[in-house]
């Protein structure tokens, strides 16, 4: 079973916050300061946070190779199974499940792969996927990308 957690960018700070999704607010349990003892778990001091609607994403449940979070909308690149010649770069999307939009960027490697082709999740034909994919960015904080 997977984490169920969810990002936005706060309207006041502009910063990423994590933590439930209720309509267009992140209710963060990550800002908790500390917990007295284990028996308070249950006495959350959540702290509920106005988002950019649009800059809201879920977490799909996979870590990169880096071991980073795969968010929605994060931008990731993977080996197009050429040791580092040409590489694939989508968009993450859920529609319905998880899956990679392929996307052109200006970068300094080749890329691989039809603008536009999606590569499902399920349909993979890496056995690991995620140990093969890296974040470089993300479409909210990376536009250039």
């Amino acid at each position: 079973m997977r984490e169920i957690l969810f990002r936005g960018i706060c309207t006041e700070t502009k910063q990423w916050v994590f933590g439930s999704k209720y309509n267009d607010f992140i209710i963060s349990y990550l800002e908790v300061d500390k917990f007295l003892k284990e028996s308070d778990l249950f006495q959350c001091n959540c702290v509920i946070r106005d988002v950019i609607p649009e800059t809201i994403g879920q977490f799909t449940g996979l870590l990169d190779k880096n071991g980073v979070k795969i968010f929605e909308n994060d931008i990731v690149r993977w080996d197009d199974e050429t040791n580092g010649e040409r590489w694939r770069v989508a968009i993450v999307e859920f529609d319905p499940d998880i899956q990679f939009r392929i996307i052109r960027i200006e970068c300094d490697f080749i890329q691989s792969a039809k603008e536009g082709y999606i590569f499902k999740f399920g349909r993979f034909a890496y056995k690991d996927t995620h140990n093969h994919l890296e974040i470089i960015g993300n479409i909210h904080d990376d536009a250039k990308l």
